[in-house]
């Protein structure tokens, strides 16, 4: 049987679940003498992982099927989260064919192997518990409107068509970037949705920008670490006294390169005619040349490095998200 991924509708509560064995094993793997069972001890490990990177894919909406399901869902996490660097994907892949012989073939592995190897581990454990749990408790974080209600608070303050695409763009940005991340799509979706939403009161006097915003967000019921996300986008610009101000979370980094690099996208899909067949590569060049939609800050589409995602896959993920939205935002 080939194996494939299935598109499934995410279950929270089975993520969960399985979440709570895997903790519940690691606390088993301590009671593990490594040194008379280091193959068990190994074995056990790797369940663990595997375990962790089905609930990843459960809550994206995938399950890998057929006698290949485990490297498929290791070359799932390889492609979508890039937190892991290359060794850290050899090193489960190298996990998943030693569990194997270990089951099947009955190899026994040196001590040796779990002193050479055991850090690493469990970082990888580590890291994959810090995604579970960020997606199963960030899927949890309440907003006080819904997407619906936002757009149409948006819409109260704005009525400009292009403003409008913007606004939508930076909100498909963001949803990839948190999908990438292992974060809340939703929240960070909102957050690219309303970013600009004092910009039709401010416009003609940009100075204001941002001052009226965490008003408005407040009364719609938006809490602080929100509003403070928000205004964060202005800062380095002469606005609402942001001028000399640095922003200092990767969320805000994150917000600030999504809403700008939506421009420059735009801006090369205009000159293209169309969305459809466009390239990191291509932007690259357009990124590079100053003269290309010079009103463009470089630096801050550059601040996607500052969250964990290089320039190259930034361009990818937002091209992208952006496509999939292209009769929304007038383009071809």
């Amino acid at each position: 049987m080939e194996e494939k991924l299935i598109k499934i509708t995410p279950n929270e509560e089975k993520a969960r679940s399985i979440l709570k064995m895997a903790e519940t094993s690691l606390e088993m793997i301590k009671q593990i003498d490594e040194k008379r069972f280091p193959s068990i001890f190994i074995k056990e490990h790797y369940e663990i992982i595997r375990e962790l990177i089905s609930i990843i894919l459960l809550l994206d909406g995938f399950k890998a099927s057929g006698e290949g399901a485990h490297k498929k869902q290791i070359e799932y996490l390889e492609a979508n989260y890039k937190e892991f660097n290359k060794s850290e994907i050899m090193l489960i892949d190298e996990l998943r064919l030693t569990r194997n012989k270990i089951a099947y073939d009955g190899f026994f592995i040196k001590e040796d192997y779990i002193e050479r190897k055991m850090k690493e581990i469990s970082e990888v454990i580590d890291k994959l518990m810090l995604i579970s749990n960020k997606k199963l408790k960030l899927n949890k974080k309440a907003l006080p409107i819904s997407r619906e209600q936002a757009w149409e608070l948006v819409k109260k303050y704005n009525s400009d068509e292009g403003d409008l695409n913007h606004y939508l763009e930076s909100e498909a940005v963001m949803r990839g970037a948190a999908k990438r991340l292992g974060e809340n799509e939703d929240y960070y979706g909102m957050l690219g949705l309303v970013h600009d939403i004092d910009w039709g009161l401010t416009k003609e006097n940009s100075v204001e920008h941002l001052t009226k915003a965490p008003s408005i967000l407040k009364e719609a019921g938006f809490d602080e670490e929100f509003i403070s996300i928000i205004v964060s986008h202005g800062c380095g610009f002469d606005c609402a006294g942001l001028k000399d101000k640095k922003r200092t979370k990767k969320i805000e980094y994150a917000l600030a390169a999504a809403e700008t690099l939506t421009g420059l996208i735009h801006a090369y899909a205009l000159m293209r005619k169309t969305i459809e067949g466009m390239e990191a590569s291509g932007l690259m060049k357009k990124f590079k040349d100053k003269k290309f939609a010079a009103a463009i800050n470089r630096d801050i589409i550059k601040e996607c490095e500052l969250v964990g995602i290089s320039l190259d896959d930034f361009f990818t993920l937002s091209i992208d998200a952006i496509r999939k939205i292209k009769n929304e935002v007038g383009l071809e």
